[in-house]
């Protein structure tokens, strides 16, 4: 909700096993998280010790481990500062997500001197990845050339230190755009690039795809709603993200907002508008719209899920923060509500997480604007 890391606090055992699925859904949602779980005693004492039977016992690192960018058990309390530092530095930096702090009792009880603490000021960096300069004119060639370029921009976008980028790019380089995850909201319904309704049609028919920030899975057919002969400029913080699933022709390894500006400057002032290819993809959405038009004013019973989103809608605004708890229900409402700005849709994810509502409508609530 807020663009930083979330914390968590557990105790072990079973506190630890009940967030492995939240932290896996943070995996998959690449959202940086910090989760701080207690153990056993592992030193022989009043509280036993370390694979004697105790309270608790039990080896969370190995179970957060294949789920976490990092897992690790601090091992004396003079590095609790130290071990707090990396673990923030690892969740944010690159493509983010959740690290896992192990506390067992006599780190938290044994105490130190202030003195004897380990940390180190300035442990972390704003800096963000920014994009080969080769890589950018390569791609901005590729758009200068294309006559039905099309943009999709995801989740990634979230964690951008350039939230004007997508604006600023479409502003140089106006082309049919779509959001998804986390992007959901950056731009205005409004907006002349923005659409929704007809994607897998414009993927199809697009002879240059510019992937920014989301992957070419599940949502994208994993790449096979991408024309066969179709260009694919792919824009990712993970490098080893680019190529997956789909032959690339330029892959650019950065901050999503980084790239887009990157890219406007490549284009510069005669870049790459398409004014029929944008008025036909206008035409495909308006008409998609048209199609489900009736459902959304039908007064059938039980209630048609279009016809719920619609008046729903009606209490949706620029401070409101939508939340979707489901599967095909929230698929609906993403064609239907008119969110705006980063922040403003969370749904359950690429992992599918249902149940997900509650929790994120308590960090809503946080944030302070009216929560649908």
């Amino acid at each position: 909700m807020t663009g930083q890391p979330g914390v968590a606090a557990v105790t072990a055992g079973p506190g630890v096993t009940d967030a492995v699925t939240a932290v896996a859904n943070a995996q998959r949602a690449q959202s940086p998280l910090v989760l701080l779980g207690g153990q056993g005693a592992r030193l022989l004492g009043p509280f036993g010790g370390q694979d004697r039977g105790a309270l608790q016992d039990m080896d969370h690192v190995q179970l957060l481990r294949p789920i976490t960018k990092w897992a690790v058990s601090v091992p004396e309390a003079r590095r609790i500062p130290d071990y707090v530092q990396s673990a923030f530095r690892v969740a944010t930096t690159g493509v983010p997500g959740p690290v896992f702090l192990e506390l067992p009792l006599e780190v938290l009880m044994g105490g130190c001197r202030d003195r004897d603490l380990v940390e180190y000021p300035g442990s972390r960096s704003a800096a963000r990845p920014c994009p080969d300069p080769r890589a950018v004119e390569q791609a901005a060639a590729l758009l200068r050339a294309a006559e039905r370029p099309l943009l999709v921009v995801g989740s990634q976008l979230r964690w951008t230190a350039w939230p004007e980028a997508l604006a600023a790019f479409l502003e140089a380089a106006p082309v049919p755009t779509f959001l998804n995850g986390m992007a959901r909201g950056w731009l205005p319904r409004a907006h002349r690039c923005h659409f929704q309704r007809v994607r897998s049609k414009a993927l199809a028919e697009a002879d240059l795809v510019l992937l920014v920030g989301t992957p070419p899975r599940l949502r994208l057919g994993y790449g096979e709603k991408i024309g066969p002969a179709t260009k694919l400029v792919q824009v990712d913080l993970d490098g080893a993200e680019i190529g997956r699933n789909r032959t690339v022709d330029v892959g650019i390894v950065a901050d999503a907002g980084a790239a887009l500006l990157a890219l406007r400057d490549a284009l510069g002032p005669a870049a790459c508008e398409r004014a029929e290819w944008l008025r036909q993809v206008a035409e495909q959405d308006a008409a998609a719209v048209a199609r489900t038009r009736a459902q959304a004013e039908s007064d059938e019973e039980p209630v048609n899920p279009l016809r719920l989103c619609a008046e729903v809608n009606r209490f949706v605004d620029a401070k409101t923060i939508v939340i979707g708890d489901g599967g095909d229900f929230v698929a609906t409402a993403a064609y239907l509500l008119d969110v705006e700005g980063p922040g403003s849709w969370m749904d359950p994810g690429p992992l599918g997480t249902l149940g997900v509502g509650p929790g994120y409508a308590l960090a809503a609530s946080w944030r302070g604007p009216t929560t649908a």
